[in-house]
């Protein structure tokens, strides 16, 4: 059986480790979406700390899927060159690199995007409280383009591969689920409708991606909404995925909405309402706000390897790589999960914000569990125009 530092293959390459960083925003790019020396800085030390493969927070792949001003582009060809040396910083240092291509969809602020936001159907978002415009099938075609072009310019800035974003809320997820595609023509209905969106994205990623770069996708296996998407129906598109050639998929699940079902731990429901996307809140709904994180934080408890029965049955099901991520912290567990077939690799992403050279630690013989306490502070405050960064044991910034 593996070990967490035995070698790994995913498509076309080899990973020295089966420790994978999990995409997480940093909000480090200029207001262009072009890399700024901050970001290369950020994935350098996590290329040092041993980490055998780093998946980037998401870069939009159209101007309508900025989510935040300050997230990656992947969007022109003006972003090629800082892509490139990003690449070339962790390449240099021994690491995989995979760029995460995503759309926010109506999960975003309309001022990111310069204009409306758009989504399967014109249904709003509790969280942004902005409702968004359905997508027109024209404009939906020119989405599946822009992907295609994104996977391109990955290749020509030398990354190792591609993740498609199809989870966490964003617009993939979005078509998938029926609780957000509420569409009566081919993009909506029925699940072999639902999930068109992502096999067409898929494909046209993978041929513009060409045969040297591997395609992964990351996958929500539940929405935890009413109506949502559920575990069933995911193995299933896991299943599409599989035959269609998918070189990994990572287990995930959640939206914003639903945010502490994705990234379980402590809910700073005040540093959540000081945060710049919700200063427009009024005192009706911060109160809302407040019971809400009440509620949840009494049903949702952390436990590590949340997302683990589920990244075992994808595996068992389709025969590809599978990544687990959600409350990895002990390299015991971690060490178990692979020695029992429940996964392939392990991604983490809030242990490596506090530790990036959290493996090369493991790797020199301490193998006390990752120094994370699942705070959470450094999720809800990404936005405000600091970028990426550990709060520690402060109680704010």
């Amino acid at each position: 059986m593996a070990g967490l530092f035995d070698p790994a293959v995913i498509g076309p390459f080899w990973l020295k480790n089966r420790f994978v960083r999990a995409a997480t925003a940093e909000c480090m790019a200029d207001d262009r979406g072009l890399v700024s020396t901050r970001l290369i800085s950020l994935y350098s030390r996590l290329a040092e700390g041993d980490v055998g493969l780093l998946i980037t927070g998401g870069a939009y792949v159209h101007p309508s899927g900025r989510s935040y001003v300050g997230v990656t582009g992947a969007h022109d060809d003006s972003t090629i060159p800082g892509l490139s040396a990003l690449t070339e910083a962790v390449h240099q240092r021994g690491a995989r690199i995979v760029l995460q291509l995503y759309h926010c969809g109506r999960q975003g602020e309309a001022q990111a995007v310069g204009g409306a936001l758009v989504a399967p159907s014109a249904l709003p978002d509790r969280l942004v409280r902005v409702r968004p415009r359905a997508l027109s099938p024209e404009e939906i075609e020119a989405l599946i383009v822009a992907f295609a072009d994104a996977a391109r310019r990955a290749r020509d800035a030398g990354f190792d591969g591609v993740e498609i974003l199809a989870a966490n809320g964003y617009l993939i997820n979005q078509f998938l689920s029926p609780h957000f595609n509420r569409r009566e023509d081919e993009w909506g209905g029925s699940l072999a409708n639902r999930m068109r969106f992502l096999l067409r994205v898929f494909r046209a990623a993978r041929k513009a991606a060409g045969p040297d770069l591997a395609v992964l996708v990351k996958l929500t296996v539940s929405d935890f909404v009413r109506g949502g998407l559920t575990p069933e129906e995911s193995l299933a598109v896991a299943r599409e995925l599989a035959a269609e050639g998918v070189d990994a998929v990572e287990i995930t699940g959640g939206t914003l909405e639903t945010i502490f079902h994705m990234s379980r731990g402590e809910i700073p429901v005040e540093q959540i309402l000081s945060s710049r996307p919700a200063s427009g809140l009024g005192p009706v709904v911060r109160h809302l706000v407040r019971a809400a994180a009440t509620t949840m934080q009494g049903r949702v408890k952390f436990e590590e390897a949340y997302f683990a029965r589920y990244a075992a049955a994808v595996r068992e099901a389709t025969g590809v790589p599978v990544i687990l991520v959600g409350g990895l912290r002990s390299p015991q567990l971690m060490e178990q999960l692979l020695h029992q077939g429940k996964a392939d690799l392990v991604a983490m992403a809030r242990p490596f914000v506090r530790e990036p050279y959290f493996v090369r630690r493991l790797r020199a013989g301490d193998d006390r569990p990752a120094l994370c306490r699942s705070c959470n502070r450094c999720l809800v405050r990404v936005a405000d125009g600091d970028g990426l960064h550990c709060f520690g044991d402060q109680k704010d910034r």
